[in-house]
């Protein structure tokens, strides 16, 4: 499968949202303020938080095994 992007910061960003993913899926939570971090002074945070936010698999972000359960 092949990835095209339109800009190189697109590629970046994505890059940077996989791992967050990754490391949040793991509970490497320095590894993610790290990112975060790194994203924030090569100026793509808000790029990245745009990203996460339009993802369509929000699952890959949070824990999958947490699950909130409603009452109605």
């Amino acid at each position: 499968m092949t990835i095209t992007f339109e800009s190189d910061k697109n590629m970046i960003v994505y890059d940077l949202e996989k791992i967050i993913s990754y490391a949040r899926n793991n509970q490497y939570i320095f590894l993610v303020q790290s990112v975060w971090w790194i994203s924030s002074i090569i100026g793509l945070l808000e790029g990245l938080v745009t990203s996460i936010d339009n993802s369509k698999v929000p699952n890959q972000i949070g824990n999958p095994e947490v699950r909130v359960e409603t009452s109605e």
